[in-house]
């Protein structure tokens, strides 16, 4: 094993089938591939390349819906990764799932094992069951929730995820109380028409605009209210006071900090370009993990930043570094293109900054002395 571990840490997002028992209106992906799914030779070299090369890893497990590959499958994925780790490394697992499959004995695996959880839910039944539905047409609210309560009691670190789209953006405040309610983070992902979201772009698009107006209501409930938790929010204050930033959207060097590993091996920046072969940087059964860190899908979204020219004098350049590429890709078909909601999120990020520095030059004035 190689011993100069990279010490910046690494998200592998382990996509172990693309299958998915859902029909959501909004995926990202195009269709299910219920035969494609990881082989054990397959998720063996994964993970061995991966701790061959990085010491501190994220393991995201994600889809599909991974709950599909059994439980035994990360038993064993579990197994590998003590037989390649060493004490020089450092591993966390986490998981993003529907929530649909989830019982007793998932939720005692993921707490025996401290794994953090994520759950996707849009919110009340009323909005949830518009969009993240079976396919049989069924809601799916229902099944989610008594999984979330089960996750809850059994103490497992959880946190959620809501697609904001047009069948919600209307009603943020319900999202909200939902979460507030339930004692549970929040996670927005503004809707992509890519995969099987292409189908229903017209009654799931938003503008940027109203991106902006959605994200800044959103922003004061959260800085107004500490019960609230927004963990993008967070992210962005800290980005723009400390210079440090982990969102993967807007951190500009995506593809050296994040990995997606598809059922076959293939490894991309992310999921989402798992439909684009151009962006494949290799393969585990095939290449070194060397090999896939410097391929040519990650040296072109790593030069990104100094070919957007649109970005060049923007002041929030520095925050965002132009968006996600993916996002560019999809509706301008060039990743050297801002991201669609370029405009939306300058008026987030002008927002957001002039009410921090509001609230500093406050506390300054009123005590001099103190550290705001």
């Amino acid at each position: 094993m190689n011993t100069e571990l990279r010490k910046n840490p690494v998200l592998v997002i382990m996509r172990p089938t693309e299958s998915c028992n859902l029909q959501c209106r909004y995926c990202y992906n195009a269709v299910s591939a219920p035969n494609t799914r990881m082989s054990t030779e397959t998720l063996h070299n994964a993970i061995k390349s991966v701790l061959s090369h990085f010491r501190k890893v994220v393991f995201l497990w994600h889809g599909g819906e991974c709950t599909l590959m059994g439980i035994n499958f990360l038993r064993q994925a579990l197994q590998i990764q003590k037989r390649y780790g060493t004490e020089n490394h450092e591993i966390v697992n986490e998981i993003q799932t529907n929530g649909t499959l989830l019982n007793r004995e998932w939720i005692d695996f993921f707490a025996g094992n401290k794994f953090y959880v994520g759950v996707s839910i849009d919110g009340p039944a009323c909005l949830n069951d518009t969009a993240r539905l079976y396919e049989d047409g069924r809601g799916t609210y229902e099944d989610i929730f008594k999984n979330i309560i089960l996750l809850k009691e059994s103490g497992i670190v959880l946190a959620g995820i809501c697609v904001l789209a047009k069948h919600n953006i209307d009603h943020l405040s319900e999202v909200v109380d939902f979460y507030r309610e339930q004692g549970i983070p929040l996670n927005i992902n503004p809707f992509v028409s890519s995969g099987r979201g292409k189908v229903f772009r017209k009654e799931l698009t938003i503008s940027p605009a109203q991106y902006a107006e959605t994200m800044i209501w959103l922003f004061d409930q959260w800085f107004a209210d500490p019960s609230v938790k927004i963990y993008e929010f967070w992210k962005i204050v800290k980005s723009m006071f400390t210079g440090y930033n982990n969102i993967c959207c807007y951190s500009g060097e995506c593809s050296r900090d994040y990995l997606s590993i598809c059922p076959t091996g293939d490894v991309f920046p992310c999921g989402r370009w798992a439909e684009t072969q151009s962006f494949c940087m290799g393969n585990v059964n095939i290449d070194s993990m060397e090999q896939i860190t410097q391929s040519r899908p990650v040296t072109q979204i790593l030069k990104r930043q100094e070919l957007i020219g649109q970005c060049k004098n923007c002041l929030w350049f520095e925050i965002c570094h132009g968006g996600c590429p993916h996002t560019a890709y999809v509706y301008d078909g060039n990743i050297n293109m801002p991201d669609y909601y370029c405009h939306g999120r300058k008026e987030l990020f002008a927002h957001i900054y002039g009410v921090v520095k509001e609230e500093i030059d406050v506390c300054s004035s009123q005590n001099p002395s103190a550290q705001c």
